[in-house]
Parts: C-alpha cells; sequence; structure tokens
C-alpha cells in the first residue's frame, strides 16, 4: 500500500493529470493532494466497500 501512495505522488504519468496539454480538462486538487488523500485511506485501513 505505501509503495501505492508513493506512486500516486510522484509518477511523471499520475502528474499528466494536472497537466495534460491540448483541451483537456485538469483534474481537481493536485498530485500532492492526492497523495495526501491516498496516505490517509491508508493509514485507516484502506478499506474497499462492497456494493
Amino acid at each position: 500500500m505505501d509503495e501505492i501512495v508513493t506512486h500516486i505522488g510522484t509518477d511523471h504519468l499520475v502528474a499528466w493529470a494536472w497537466a495534460p496539454g491540448a483541451d483537456r480538462q485538469l483534474v481537481p486538487g493536485t498530485q500532492q493532494l492526492a497523495e495526501a488523500l491516498a496516505a490517509a485511506r491508508v493509514k485507516t485501513g484502506a478499506a474497499c466497500p462492497r456494493k
């Protein structure tokens, strides 16, 4: 799980979401915020609720 958090926070392909170029819409927030949210989810058990 820690590797996923690191990936979200440092991977250049993930960063592309905040600089996609052309007329593409940016995702909200920042890569750093996405990393922090992923880290918080891991810290609280990373539950994956069933439908």
